[in-house]
């Protein structure tokens, strides 16, 4: 009984070696195995937080091959609801699912904008990337799903900027057993607070080394255009005229630019998923901050709805009048970053225009008397 009882627990602890693994042996593994295919496929779900607290999901398809391209070394295919991009033979294309538009970029245009095809979305945050970098820590066993994961762990950013410290982490997960990635985690830090995790899911993939060429088919009735002919906003410039607009705040309130001739206005051109607008935010709802007496302000929002912008300002109070979904207002003014400030005249002139957040220049239109 006793020689049973030892040989059960010998092979319990053989069992147990056998399913343990090294967790470095595993990520060299997983990097091979990426490194090596020359045909990778697999399905990703996003869970991105914006700042009005909802968490915005999506999910899609990637698909690689290997390929002596020149601006890349794969053709691939990304897909989302949104849009598609699509690198094949040195030829990207862009579809646009939201205005059924298939933009072709043609080799000057590329020559440009190279960037959209090896910095792209699809490709920034897909396990390729995340194992071409090699200083990952393996930091802990965890379960995610029902599954046993191995944890690996790499600093992206600590720095401190003006009285900010910022600090991100990056957080990969393999399967020990298939040697692939499951799951990504960016988690984001302000002054010690974790203020984002950006969550992706990876499932289904599929490794070739003798695969079909990659090829794609247009969905139907969608118009095709030049990238290079397509609409080019132009930033106006101080001493222009404002563009006037009348729309309803999302209190219900009519905001017509023209009424306010006579007076000093500030437009402040911001979205949700923009941190430097919210830093601007933070800066003007400062207990001691106040807008010069002869200026009035108007936030204005061309991307986000009234509902998300209404959640965003319970969070984040905005102390002017709020214009959601203004993307006409957004064009007229040529707007294409931000935040973008315009400060208009009592004419209706535009007196400024500032670009991005800066302290000094907020500080420039605030109250001198408080």
């Amino acid at each position: 009984m006793t020689d049973l009882r030892i040989s059960l627990l010998l092979l319990t602890l053989l069992l147990l070696g056998a399913c343990s693994s090294d967790p470095m042996e595993v990520l060299e593994q997983a990097q091979t195995n990426f490194q090596q295919s020359e045909y990778i496929r697999y399905q990703f779900t996003s869970y991105w937080p914006n700042p009005a607290g909802k968490v915005d999901t999506t999910s899609g398809k990637m698909t690689f091959l290997k390929q002596d391209n020149d601006l890349y070394p794969y053709s691939y295919i990304g897909r989302d609801p949104r849009f598609d991009l699509i690198y094949i033979d040195n030829r990207f294309q862009k579809v646009d699912h939201t205005d059924s538009l298939v933009y072709n970029y043609s080799a000057a245009d590329l020559e440009k904008d190279a960037h959209s095809v090896r910095e792209n979305t699809f490709l920034h945050f897909s396990p390729l990337k995340f194992l071409q970098e090699t200083d990952w820590t393996f930091e802990k066993d965890t379960i995610v799903d029902g599954n046993e994961l191995l944890g690996f762990k790499r600093v992206e950013m600590d720095t401190t900027i003006e009285d900010k410290h910022i600090y991100v982490e990056n957080h990969i997960f393999l399967d020990p057993a298939a040697a692939t990635l499951n799951v990504y985690e960016r988690r984001a830090f302000l002054n010690g607070e974790n203020s984002q995790n950006i969550i992706l899911h990876f499932a289904d993939y599929d490794f070739a080394n003798d695969p079909e060429p990659l090829t794609y088919s247009l969905p139907q009735h969608y118009r095709s255009k030049a990238y290079g002919d397509r609409e080019k906003l132009q930033l106006l410039q101080a001493g222009q005229p404002a563009p006037d607009f009348d729309l309803t705040d999302t209190d219900g309130q009519s905001v017509k630019l023209a009424d306010l001739k006579g007076q000093k206005v500030l437009l402040d051109f911001s979205v949700i998923n923009c941190g430097y607008c919210k830093l601007a935010l933070e800066h003007l709802n400062q207990e001691d901050y106040e807008l010069s007496q002869n200026l009035n302000g108007i936030y204005i929002n061309p991307e986000d709805d009234a509902a998300d912008m209404r959640d965003y300002a319970a969070k984040i109070p905005v102390p002017f009048p709020i214009l959601a979904g203004a993307k006409d207002v957004g064009r007229a003014y040529g707007v294409s970053a931000y935040p973008t400030f315009f400060i208009i005249d009592e004419e209706g002139i535009i007196e400024r225009v500032f670009l991005g957040y800066e302290k000094e220049f907020l500080e420039s239109i605030k109250a001198t008397e408080l």
